[in-house]
Parts: structure tokens; C-alpha cells; sequence
């Protein structure tokens, strides 16, 4: 299993005479692991990658490979001290943490605990975890309390299976979703709880995405996820959460706006981005392709909710959403509402299939099932439950979850107000080209 803890904060601005802008990042990878845990292969060559990227864009790079515990921690240590030094100055710093290795979470107190493998130790055992282990989120909380202008933090863990005599008692495969202060992007390389190969492809496509002029960090981070997941043709998303509150870009954000805007929403290639497109600039230089690409995707059979294919015959369909299959649940849940697959319409039974199906992980399914509590549709209008779901199906990676909770944040609905917040959530969903929180930040006047 490999770990990526990406915290990566990325913001162009224009800087004061007084303020000099640092760019500082720490790289760690890990491969040499006893056989207890399982050795890596792709770690050195990631972070050789990345490096290469920022230092291309003015990053001061620390590199370090193959740390024990000890080692780590010092790493750590002379990072934050390099921060220290250039805020002392009156400089503005962006910090960027990568981690190429193994990570693991366990339960603790019914929360997941988050731990960084150290190279050399061999871990068998939860007490073993505790002690040779580096608490994931004792290392966010370390960054937060720095005063970097931004900060990323990337995992790329979780690509592999632990060592076989690795007890599966002791730890869940992948992180859970860590919290962050503002102006902090955190990004993993896959989904919580998920594995994928140890094949470098997520250093591969981060570090060419980090040298593109004109595209900001969120953006870049966003890309990477998704094309990372198309190539790996993973189940589950890889995600990122956290915004910043000023761009940034790692190659800089001297491209026109227009063209940035266009390779903005050009990569993600849906139609929401090509309809946001057109929205702003209707007679702009690429009117003409967005309009030809719109009108092909909207040919198309939608895609809705990622549905996923049925089995041949129903009720095996159902038997299987008995077990708690998440995919096949979603999948007879969205058959019960829009009627196909020779059902009729019925949301009673599309709300309990989706009930079943977010419980066993489908993030589609909480969504689906807070738009229900949301709009009082075959349940009883319930903001507080929506909320609940929406924020389940964001923390999964379903991006449609994280701007209908931004949507609720902002105007106190199912949750105290709280605007930051809600405009960090609406934001990070605008980005991915929903033109829907777009509008909302526009409402608002929030500038994008």
C-alpha cells in the first residue's frame, strides 16, 4: 500500500517589494521495507520526478529516501525549520510535502488513525504500528502551525497490498480523510481504504501537470486525480480536499485568461465545462470546438450518477445488494427511480437500495439518497440528514457532494453557517466545471 500525502497549495499573485515569495518542499520515498511490510519499487524514481518538476519552478527541494522513523522525523524537522526561517524574514513561503511509501489506517475510538511506514521497521502487529509508525495527522497538525502562505501535502500510498504476514487486523488499506486548516490542499493518490499499483503513475502524471504554464495548483491536482484514475480504471476516485484562498500556479499564471480558462475546461471534458465555457466567453477564440464537443457529449447516453452495467438477471442483481455489494446497490437504486431495466419508477425502493449501497461505501448512493432528504422527495425533508450525506459522499471523492454541501455551509442550512467553508466546497466543485456552483459563487459575488 502506498501513501500519498499531498499537501499542496499553489497561488499566483502578485507579491509586495517588501515580501519575497520562497517555495520550499520536502520529498520522501521509501522503498526499502523488511518482507513483513513489502518492498517497493517506483518510490526513489517518484520523488526523482517530482523533484525535477519543482525545481524547474523555482522549489527549493529536500529530498530524502528510504527513513526510518528517526531519520523521518528530522527531515521533518530541518523542513519546518527552513519554513521558519524564511517567514522570520517576512517572506511569503509555499510549502509542498510528498510522500511515495506505504500508509495504514486503524480504528481508534471509531476513528480512523492514520500512520506513514517507516522504511527498515518490521511491523506485525498494532503495538508495533503505534511505535515505529509516524501519526499522519500529528504530521498535518505540525504544517498547519507554521506559517507557510499555502501548503500541499500529497499521499501517494496505498498502490499495494501489506506484506503477507502483515496481520489484517491491524490496519485498513489507505487513509481516512484528514481535516485542514485554509489555504492547506491535501490530495491521495487513491481513495480512502482502496489500493493500486506500485507503477509510478501518479508521480508520473503529477510531475508533467506541475510544469504547465498558465494552470493553477487546484486544477493541476484535479487533472492529476482524474487521469490517474483513468488509467488505472479505478472503481473508487482518488480525491483531494482543502482550497486556497488566492491562486497559485507552479508554472506560473502568466498565460491570457481566456486560454487558461479554455485548458481548464477543455481537460476535464465534460459538458458542464464546455457549457461554463461558453457561458463566459460566447464568442470566444474556442466557441467553435466547445460547441462541437458539447454537442458529441450530449449525444451520448449519460453517464448518470456513474452508473454501473447490470447483471443479466434482476434478481441476481438484487441477491447481490443483499450482500451489501455498494456498486450493484447503486445500480438497482438508480434502475427503482428513472424505471429501466423492466422495473417501474419507485422511489420507496430506489431510497432503500440507496440506503443499503451508501453504507457499504457507494459515494453515488449518499449523494442520490441526500437529495432525497434535501428536497423532501419519498422522505421527510431533513437538511441535517442531507448534510450528513452530502458530506459522506464529498469526504468518497463524489465532487456533485462536495458543492451541494458548500451550497448548505453557505447558507446555513442542515449546518451551522459557516462562509469559509462554504466557499472552499464551492470552489473546489466550480473548479472541476460544475457550472451550478459556479452560479452559486457568482450569486454570491465570490470571485472565482
Amino acid at each position: 500500500m502506498r501513501l500519498l500525502f499531498a499537501l499542496l497549495s499553489i497561488f499566483c499573485f502578485s507579491l509586495s517589494a517588501s515580501a519575497e515569495e520562497k517555495r520550499i518542499a520536502l520529498l520522501i520515498g521509501n522503498n526499502d521495507y523488511p518482507a513483513t511490510v513489502g518492498k517497493l519499487s517506483n518510490t526513489h524514481s517518484d520523488i526523482d520526478k517530482i523533484g525535477a518538476s519543482l525545481k524547474s519552478t523555482g522549489f527549493e527541494v529536500i529530498a530524502r529516501k528510504d527513513q526510518d522513523r528517526t531519520k523521518l522525523l528530522l527531515s521533518v524537522g530541518e523542513f519546518e525549520a527552513r519554513i521558519s526561517e524564511e517567514t522570520k524574514k517576512g517572506n511569503e513561503v509555499v510549502a509542498f510535502f510528498y510522500f511515495s511509501g506505504h500508509g495504514v489506517a486503524v480504528s481508534s475510538g471509531g476513528q480512523a488513525k492514520n500512520f506513514i511506514l517507516p522504511a527498515t521497521h518490521s511491523i506485525t502487529n498494532r503495538s508495533e504500528l503505534e511505535a515505529y509508525g509516524v501519526d499522519f495527522t500529528d504530521l498535518v497538525d505540525r504544517f498547519a502551525a507554521t506559517k507557510a502562505r499555502a501548503f500541499f501535502v500529497i499521499s501517494d500510498a496505498c498502490r499495494n497490498e501489506l506484506g503477507a504476514s502483515f496481520s489484517r487486523s491491524v490496519a485498513r488499506k489507505g487513509f481516512g480523510v484528514t481535516a485542514q486548516r485554509p489555504d492547506m490542499v491535501i490530495a491521495f493518490s487513491t481513495a480512502a481504504g482502496a489500493t493500486a499499483p506500485d507503477d509510478g503513475v501518479f508521480a508520473d502524471t503529477l510531475a508533467k501537470r506541475l510544469k504547465i504554464p498558465g494552470e493553477e495548483a487546484e486544477i493541476s491536482f484535479l487533472r492529476t486525480l482524474r487521469d490517474v484514475s483513468k488509467t488505472r480504471q479505478m472503481s473508487e476516485q482518488p480525491f483531494m480536499t482543502g482550497a486556497l484562498n488566492k491562486p497559485f500556479c507552479f508554472a506560473g499564471c502568466n498565460a491570457g485568461d481566456e486560454d487558461k480558462d479554455w485548458r481548464k475546461f477543455a481537460g476535464l471534458n465534460n459538458a458542464s465545462a464546455f457549457e461554463t465555457y461558453l457561458s463566459i466567453y460566447p464568442n470566444g477564440k474556442y466557441a467553435k470546438e466547445a460547441s462541437d464537443r458539447l454537442a458529441k457529449l450530449k449525444k451520448l447516453t449519460p453517464e448518470t450518477d456513474k452508473v454501473r452495467p447490470n447483471p443479466k438477471n434482476n434478481q441476481d442483481q438484487s441477491k447481490v445488494c443483499a450482500n451489501l455489494d455498494a456498486h450493484s446497490c447503486f445500480s438497482r437504486g438508480y434502475d427503482y427511480q428513472v424505471g429501466r431495466n423492466g422495473v417501474s419508477p419507485d422511489l420507496n425502493k430506489a431510497i432503500a437500495y440507496y440506503r443499503a449501497a451508501c453504507e457499504a461505501g457507494s459515494k453515488g448512493s449518499c449523494f442520490n439518497l441526500g437529495n432525497r432528504y434535501a428536497k423532501g422527495d419519498g422522505v421527510a425533508l431533513d437538511h441535517n440528514k442531507a448534510a450528513q450525506l452530502y458530506d459522506q459522499a464529498c469526504s468518497r471523492g463524489e465532487i456533485k457532494g462536495c458543492g451541494k454541501l458548500g451550497q448548505m455551509v453557505l447558507a446555513g442550512l442542515g449546518l451551522p453557517q459557516n462562509r469559509e467553508e462554504g466557499i472552499r466546497l464551492l470552489k473546489q466543485a466550480c473548479y472541476a466545471g460544475m457550472t451550478e456552483y459556479c452560479k452559486t459563487l457568482d450569486k454570491h459575488q465570490i470571485s472565482r
